[in-house]
């Protein structure tokens, strides 16, 4: 099984992947708009933002906020700094979703009212349970976790199978929300994104408050 993660850390053309376009840039941030999960001073932790085309859509809104991108790849980090450098209310950091010791540093002297991860978390084997666990340590006891995942209706073919033993995990619909169940979040709503073939489910979580570790 290869390690996705460690293919996008040597990832450097941004025209390679276009597909994600529409599930994390523009009309992924118009549709979390109209849904109302964007205000004025709002503190936003985005986990893996890659080509930075959320936050590129989230800046042409009027919106007043605090921004922090954590991505394992150090080339898209250092690129977003510099493209980024005079706006002291944005910041990146590179961090892998899998340690929690990043997470507890970052955790220390601040918290988050969004996290968000879009074409990210299916990249984690073998579940996404380790990051939502991280996510936590950051969160602010009301805040929200909005992130996707590729989602699968029927049992999985060859051909799904056989991507997934390449780069990345599809989830049947129940096996998604069992990991979230499982991490004490309560899902409060979740909503399909589509673009062309590509079929993700967009879930909108809050932690139980009944631990925080």
């Amino acid at each position: 099984m290869k390690d996705s993660c460690e293919a996008w850390k040597r990832h450097k053309d941004p025209k390679i992947l276009t597909w994600g376009e529409y599930l994390s840039g523009e009309n992924l941030v118009e549709i979390l708009d109209k849904k109302g999960y964007f205000k004025d001073g709002m503190r936003i932790c985005e986990i893996g933002f890659g080509y930075n085309r959320f936050l590129n859509s989230l800046l042409k809104r009027e919106y007043q906020f605090t921004y922090v991108g954590v991505d394992i790849g150090k080339n898209w980090v250092d690129q977003a700094n510099r493209k980024h450098r005079k706006n002291k209310s944005i910041e990146f950091l590179e961090g892998d979703v899998r340690d929690r010791d990043f997470f507890i540093k970052l955790g220390k002297n601040r918290r988050f009212d969004l996290i968000l991860s879009f074409v990210c978390l299916h990249h984690i084997k073998p579940t996404f349970a380790i990051p939502l666990r991280n996510f936590r340590l950051i969160l602010d006891s009301k805040g929200l976790v909005i992130f996707d995942l590729p989602v699968v209706d029927k049992e999985k073919d060859e051909k799904v199978l056989e991507w997934e033993d390449a780069w990345a995990r599809n989830y049947y619909l129940t096996e998604a929300e069992l990991v979230i169940c499982r991490e004490f979040f309560k899902l409060l709503t979740k909503f399909r994104v589509q673009q062309g073939v590509h079929n993700r489910m967009c879930f909108i979580i809050r932690p139980w408050n009944v631990i925080r570790k």
